[in-house]
């Protein structure tokens, strides 16, 4: 899987670029981190946003999750179309 951290473009969170999952993705994510994950789909089904106001009013972790999923199911999306 490529690093979350880096990329793919290797850091020492990685070999490379990529880890190697050994056990079930979805077990090594917090309970926080699909809450987030929730909101950002909200968000990105609904326009729903977890904070009332503008993308102003948002906090920084959402914003940073928003970044990350989009750029990851935009990859997804084009690997699959």
């Amino acid at each position: 899987m490529q690093c979350v951290t880096c990329y793919g473009r290797g850091c020492n969170q990685c070999d490379d670029g990529y880890v190697m999952l050994t056990s079930c993705a979805r077990q090594q994510v917090s309970d926080e981190a699909w809450d987030m994950f929730s909101w950002v789909r909200q968000y990105l089904e609904n326009n729903v946003l977890p904070e009332d106001g503008n993308g102003l009013a948002q906090t920084q972790s959402f914003v940073d999750a928003l970044n990350v999923v989009s750029r990851e199911w935009r990859q997804w999306e084009a690997k699959h179309e």
